[in-house]
């Protein structure tokens, strides 16, 4: 998401992640290429290698290091492994059946890929979060004759976190693929991994659910290894806005690598997994996946000219607020008081008088005229808030009167079924379609419905003041 997030440092762990993600141009800088035989002379190895004096009087350094790389940088033989593995892991998914020692992904995740470069989905949900990464572990020899390269082994983590949104743990899992090696590392290397919050105490805890952590692996060519950890945000979760508990940097697998000449080699990958935890949205612990931006379903059948007049507000205003594929996500406001304003300026500046013959028209079901409005109160786009989410200028009114206008319209008379029988809207005047919110005489039942539902969303999917969702109206 495109906003400044707070976050509650908690250890080096974090800083560690950062600076082995924190842009993959400049990761690849100078790396060299697992082709390359040897490159021009180098007098001093880059830092993401780890070095050690050769042979004695040779005057040489034996480095090795693990490096990020593009997917498309994997070798053609290593895209037939890969695709190989894949397929296989289709097969697992189809009939949810896991060989001994492997576990099943998410299928949401789409691991399950065509071949490169793949179509992983990264947020698909709430509750997901998916990575995946590409890796060349490298042995190079640098000495007054340049730099050589010893030997190189690729390898790939597919990873996701499963978050349950109610309490504070989760399921963090892990599939490598190791493809090919060159070179000294033709016979592959030996690892120990570790879920980075096995080692963040007073941040999270991670219990393994295969070896314990530290695991030691011995990584050959062409197979495969499964991991999963039960982890969890440690201590009671943020309680307040701006202090809430982001997981990245945290929910990811550290490698330590050793190379049959004694080299060592480290990485900490993230994969681009996303999490959050806060007691905010419902006063208990809950985690889920931020980055993903959800959306709430109205369903014109439930809640009849509601949701009829938020359909005709994003199809003809040009805010178009939440219509995927128009406008932009709407941006929920969490200050119950700044709602209450918006919600004032609206519909209670005294502009509004109810509508008797509709109230009278009503009656049949219980029921009253009241003020409906879209964007909601409770949200950055309202009509009445002056600056969007992020201090910049919006349009705005001052007086609900300023806002289109409409009216339920009655479509039916079962008398039984409100949604039913009051399902459309009529616009009242000739709105210029810039106008920066909409004012209906709805159906006070279908209102509240409406804003139960919005105000049930809110809870369900942890959001927190800014937070981004998308609104779309259902038959």
């Amino acid at each position: 998401m495109n906003r400044p997030r707070h976050r509650r440092v908690r250890s080096l762990a974090l800083t560690a992640a950062v600076i082995l993600f924190s842009g993959a141009a400049a990761l690849l800088t100078g790396a060299p290429s697992p082709a390359a035989a040897a490159t021009a002379p180098s007098a001093h190895p880059p830092a993401w290698l780890h070095c050690v004096p050769g042979p004695p009087g040779s005057g040489a350094q034996r480095c090795s290091g693990i490096r990020r790389i593009p997917l498309s940088g994997l070798s053609a033989a290593d895209r037939s492994r890969r695709r190989s593995a894949l397929t296989h892991r289709t097969t697992q998914q189809a009939s949810g059946q896991a060989t001994a020692g492997e576990i099943l992904a998410p299928s949401q995740c789409m691991f399950p890929a065509p071949p490169l470069p793949g179509n992983v989905v990264p947020h698909p949900d709430r509750l997901t979060s998916c990575g995946d990464t590409a890796f060349t572990l490298y042995n190079i020899e640098y000495s007054d004759d340049g730099e050589t390269i010893l030997g190189t082994f690729d390898f790939e983590d597919f990873q996701w976190v499963s978050f349950t949104g109610t309490d504070s743990t989760w399921t963090h899992g892990m599939i490598t693929l190791s493809y090919t090696g060159t070179g000294d590392l033709t016979d592959g290397f030996s690892a120990q991994i570790n879920s980075e919050c096995w080692l963040a105490e007073g941040a999270c805890s991670a219990v393994s659910e295969t070896s314990p952590d530290p695991q030691t692996i011995a990584v050959t060519d062409d197979n495969s290894y499964s991991f999963e950890w039960q982890e969890n945000d440690e201590g009671p979760a943020a309680t307040s806005p701006g202090s809430d508990d982001f997981l990245e940097g945290y929910l990811a697998v550290n490698w330590e690598a050793t190379t049959p000449d004694g080299g060592f080699a480290e990485a900490i990958d993230g994969g681009g997994l996303a999490g959050r935890c806060d007691s905010i949205a419902t006063g208990s612990d809950g985690c889920v996946d931020e980055d993903n931006i959800p959306t709430l379903y109205l369903s014109q059948a439930t809640y009849g000219a509601s949701a009829a007049m938020i359909a005709w507000a994003q199809q003809n205003l040009s805010g178009h607020w939440g219509l995927q594929g128009q406008g932009s996500p709407m941006t929920y406001l969490g200050n119950q008081a700044l709602a209450g304003d918006n919600r004032e300026i609206i519909c209670q500046d005294g502009s509004f008088s109810s509508d008797a013959g509709l109230t009278a028209a009503l009656a049949p079901y219980g029921d009253t005229d009241s003020c409906d409005e879209f964007p909601f109160a409770a949200s950055y786009d309202s009509g009445a808030m002056e600056d969007d989410a992020y201090g910049n200028p919006k349009p705005y009114v001052t007086t609900g009167a300023n806002c289109a206008q409409v009216t339920a319209t009655q479509t039916g008379s079962s008398g039984g079924n409100e949604a039913a029988d009051w399902n459309a809207i009529t616009v009242t005047g000739s709105p210029s379609g810039s106008e920066p919110c909409v004012r209906g005489h709805i159906p006070g039942t279908l209102n509240s419905l409406v804003g139960g539902r919005y105000g049930n969303f809110v809870q369900t999917e942890r959001l927190l003041d800014e937070d981004q969702f998308w609104v779309a109206v259902t038959s």
